[in-house]
């Protein structure tokens, strides 16, 4: 009896875990920044705080930083990275976000920022620039 017993408890445990794939599927993309201000002064070895403002397409993208591609020692281009989670349910959302960029330049000279701002008609990638002077 006690053999039966252990053997159903066994068999029921069995049965009752999924095997199925419970896991969100999920991917990253690019957002394009919105807006962005631009501290007032610089200075070698030290951190100046830009705020980069960008709007999410739904609540189904979760940010997860910002995206940086250098071009050289003084060109960075910038975009908002997010996770896209692909579930059933997204809402729309028309927020704001506002998230800090913490420049720090390592010399003397210029420096070009390119902000992402999306795509043209034709597919190009668009940007808005700032130069920064650091003495």
């Amino acid at each position: 009896m006690k053999r039966i017993f252990l053997l159903v408890i066994i068999s029921s445990l069995f049965i009752s875990c999924s095997v199925g794939d419970d896991t969100i599927q999920s991917d990253y993309t690019l957002l394009k920044i919105q807006d962005f201000d631009v501290p007032t002064a610089f200075k070698v070895d030290s951190v100046s705080v830009f705020k980069v403002r960008y709007k999410r397409e739904s609540d189904c993208q979760l940010y997860n930083g910002l995206y940086f591609n250098s071009q050289g020692g003084n060109r960075t281009k910038i975009a908002v990275k997010v996770i896209h989670l692909e579930e059933n349910v997204c809402y729309d959302d028309s927020s704001i976000y506002e998230v800090p960029l913490n420049f720090r330049p390592s010399k003397s000279g210029v420096y070009i920022l390119d902000f992402w701002t999306g795509e043209g008609a034709n597919g190009e990638d668009q940007f808005s620039n700032t130069e920064i002077i650091v003495p």
